[in-house]
Formats: C-alpha cells, structure tokens, sequence
C-alpha cells in the first residue's frame, strides 16, 4: 500500500523518458593503467618492550626496505624482480640482525597473440584469494625469512618465491596452468644474504 502511494506522488513530467532510471547509463570506464616504474617501500618501528614480573626493558627497532620492479624488455618479454631487506633490533639468539631476502626474479615470455605464457626463475606461487590459510599454498612452510607482521596478506606476499618454469594456456572457455619446480636443498638458507 505504501508502494501504491509512492508511486502515485512522483509528478507525470519526472516519469520522461531523459529522468527514467532504467534508461540511465553511466559514462564508460577508462581501463586501468598498469603500474608503472619500480615500487620502493620503507617501513619501520621503534619501542620499548618489558615482560611481567621483571624489573628491566628493552628497546626494540626495525626497518624494512622492499623493492619491486617488472619491466616489459620487449613486446613478448618482461622481467620481474622483488626484494625485501630486513634489518632487526635486538635479534633471536644465532640470527643475523640484517637478512635481505630476493622474494622474486624471473624471466616472462608470451608470444603474439597472447594465449600462452612462460615464466622461469624463482616466482612466488599464489593461488585464489584465501590469506590466512589456503590449500593451494604449496609452497608456503619455510618461506619467511623475517617475521615483521601477523598480517595473514603481508605474509603472503614477503614470502620467498621457488625456483621453477610455469606455463599457462589460455582459452576462450578456461585456462591450463603447470608449474615444475625441483628441490635445490633440504632446508632454507640462513645466510643473512639469500641467493
């Protein structure tokens, strides 16, 4: 009843056609630009940390810088580089204050046309949107070499890629992904530089 009512108020020159909502369309959208030049990130904290039942503290202190780089070489090649240097005040016992972890470097290659594509060097593998825990994480256990945050995303994307060739074909209906990585060792480096 109140529909009825409404709908009898609005005056007959609003229902014209040029005011009718569903004859309304909105302006065309530009496509997104692409992000261009390398990406430079400087993160710190400072503080004072103190544990109950104890009489002293201590000052703690960290610095991020994280870089990240993709660059089109030529129209079918494109390189992506991505590091993170992490420096930490005061340190777990036998860890290095300073660790520069190389997240990603790799070579692309798609052809003409666009519907396949190459990628080898070490990629950081990342599949479907689930942050805090997702299956498709294969490559997740040992791959952070700092732990600066309990942000389930920045963990995902500080962690260190794996050296492998990845394919993908795509079609009109779906798309083939594989991915061939070898094991290079049986644990992760604690150099303080990674390579």
């Amino acid at each position: 009843m109140v529909a009825m009512a409404l709908i009898q108020a609005v005056p007959a020159s609003a229902q014209d056609a040029e005011l009718d909502a569903l004859n309304l369309q909105s302006a065309p959208e530009a496509a997104p630009q692409a992000a261009r030049g390398p990406k430079f990130f400087v993160e710190g904290a400072i503080g004072n940390a103190s544990q109950r039942y104890q009489s002293h503290s201590r000052d703690i202190g960290r610095v991020s810088l994280d870089f990240s780089h993709s660059v089109r070489l030529s129209p079918s090649w494109r390189a992506v580089l991505s590091d993170r240097l992490d420096h930490v005040h005061p340190t777990d016992v036998g860890a290095d204050a300073t660790v520069n972890s190389l997240r990603e470097a790799y070579l692309g290659w798609q052809p003409e046309g666009g519907n396949t594509a190459f990628e080898f060097g070490r990629i950081n593998l990342r599949y479907g949107p689930g942050y805090g825990y997702n299956p498709t994480d294969f490559f997740r256990d040992g791959s952070l070499r700092v732990l600066t945050t309990a942000n389930p995303f920045a963990l995902r994307e500080n962690r260190l890629g794996t050296v492998m060739l990845r394919a993908q074909h795509l079609w009109s209906s779906g798309s083939l992904s594989a991915a061939y990585s070898p094991k290079l060792a049986n644990r992760p480096s604690t150099e303080w530089l990674e390579r």
